[in-house]
Formats: C-alpha cells, structure tokens, sequence
C-alpha cells in the first residue's frame, strides 16, 4: 500500500504554498512549484509595472494555463477585509486552516527558516524595499516595508494544495495591502493595528499528465534564469 504523503510547505517567491498530507508525491510538489516560479518570472517580464496588481495577477493566471493550470470556480470574489480577519474569511477545512497556520508559525519562528522568510521578504514588497527594523524584532527575520513616504504595496499568496481525481486541486488567495507594515504581522494578524487587506480567493486545478511532457524545459528554463526563489518551510513535527 502506498504511505500518505505527509504535510510540506515551501515559499515560491511572493507565495506561500502548502500541500495537504495524503496523495500529493513529492514529483507533485515539484511541478506544482516549479511552474509556479516559472509564471512568476515570466510575469515579471511581461508586467513591468508591478504595482498594478490586477494585471499582474492576470497575466500570472494566463501564464499558468499555459503550463495546464485551470480555472474551476471564484470562492471569494474581491473585497476588502480587517487584516486581522484574514484567515477567517478564506474558506478553508479545519485541516486546511491549521496548515496555512502551521507554515505562517514556522516561517516566522523558525531559525531554519531564515533563507526561506528572508525569500518572502523580498518578494512581497512594491514600491520599495523591505528594510530593517529599528525596533526589537519580535520573529527571526523580521522586516518592515518602506517606500516612498512610508507607504508601500504589498502583495502575496496562500496556495493550498491536494490531489483530486487525479490532478492537483488548489485554493488560491491573493492578498494586497498597502501601508508600513512588519510582514510578520502580515502572516500574523494579531500582532497589528486595524488595518484592509484586499483579498480575493478561486480554486483552480493543475493536470500533471498533461503538464508532464513540459515538465524538463520547465527546469532547464528554471536552471538558466539565476538564483531559485524557492525554499522549503521547515514545519513543526508531528506529534
């Protein structure tokens, strides 16, 4: 009998991507991340204004059908929530929930998780880059963002991924905020003022078959582009 898969999370540049425990293998995990990073980049190129985070999120979308990633149905249309409310307002099974938890914990806390928060960090700025704290730092690799006059645009991704029928199922959730923020309090909530977040959610679904035969010039193309900007959490174990 095949062994369950066991929970993994990894941060692909500006999104945090986390495969339930079950059937997802880790040749699963790989595509699903690596044609992630691969539309992340080619969106790059092809929205040279980041800011404009529709058309960004647009063109990624458009960038990952191409690799055979599918629209199936909006979940959460756009609207604007408290940060603080965040995860209460994706819908999400218990299971689900605790993991995207579980993945927020670790990139924070985590010591081994450094090189994988500072990943994020990096990436989920607009307009300015994050910057040091000059107050103490209440999580490993803490960061404000800055930008011009102290207002920044943020964007970022939750990915919560499982294997349906035999193709990868996937809830997607954008969040943009703008503002001077820490991004720990962007992963937890609690921590900050009352502030909106801009939040829209869908499920969309990825055919590994057919992606398959892409799957090498995917990686070939990966090799070529520079430095990875993936990382893997390191999550708590299982008790």
């Amino acid at each position: 009998m095949k062994k369950p898969s066991a929970a993994a999370a990894h941060v692909v540049g500006s999104a945090i991507v986390v495969f339930l425990p079950g059937d997802v293998t880790s040749q699963d995990q790989e595509d699903v991340c690596n044609s992630f990073e691969f539309s992340q980049r080619a969106t790059r190129r092809q929205s040279p204004e980041p800011e404009h985070i529709k058309e960004w999120e647009e063109a990624l979308f458009n960038s990952l059908s191409r690799l055979h990633w599918f629209f199936q149905s909006s979940d959460i249309p756009e609207k604007h929530v408290e940060l603080a409310d965040l995860l209460k307002e994706i819908k999400l099974s218990d299971t689900e929930r605790r993991l995207v938890e579980n993945a927020f914990d670790a990139l924070i806390s985590k010591s081994e998780n450094s090189d994988a928060l500072k990943l994020f960090n990096d990436r989920v700025a607009i307009g300015g880059s994050p910057q040091p704290s000059d107050t103490d730092q209440h999580a490993a690799g803490q960061r404000t963002l800055t930008g011009e006059g102290g207002q920044t645009q943020g964007r970022y991704q939750i990915v919560v991924c499982s294997v349906k029928n035999g193709a990868i199922a996937a809830k997607f959730i954008s969040c943009q905020f703008v503002g001077s923020t820490f991004l720990s309090d962007v992963l937890f909530p609690q921590f900050h003022r009352s502030t909106k977040i801009r939040i829209s959610a869908s499920t969309r679904g990825f055919n590994l078959d057919t992606y398959a035969p892409n799957r090498e010039k995917v990686k070939k193309n990966l090799e070529a582009a520079g430095p990875s900007t993936q990382s893997k959490i390191v999550l708590p174990s299982s008790k």
